[in-house]
């Protein structure tokens, strides 16, 4: 059988990979394209980053899964309290108005008074 997806593995890391083959999920191969690139993000902002691709399945169930985005109807990934790293006690799934406004009271708080 021919592998459609691939990512195989760092040799200097040896950090594992996901091999998916034309007969599985494609669903499987989306969620951990999107948590690779969740944890690239959070790393490039220096953010703590302490989620396994376990903990991200187990954040992201099947039925939540096809309402994540961007559109006022979704779901997003948030962190309880957002001066913590991305670990799984600090992270929940919550509407997109939730999240929006747990990141406004945030920046309203680090701001300086004038």
């Amino acid at each position: 059988m021919s592998e459609r997806f691939r990512y195989a593995p760092n040799p200097r890391t040896q950090r594992r990979s996901i091999h998916l083959r034309q007969h599985q999920d494609p669903t499987q191969h989306e969620k951990y394209y999107a948590f690779l690139k969740h944890r690239a993000q959070a790393r490039f902002r220096g953010e703590p980053y302490a989620l396994t691709w376990e903990d991200w399945c187990e954040l992201w169930s099947h039925t939540q899964w096809p309402r994540r985005g961007r559109g006022p109807r979704s779901l997003r990934l948030t962190r309880r309290d957002v001066t913590q790293g991305w670990s799984r006690i600090n992270c929940e799934i919550v509407p997109h108005a939730d999240h929006m406004s747990r990141i406004n009271r945030a920046k309203f708080k680090s701001k300086p008074a004038h």
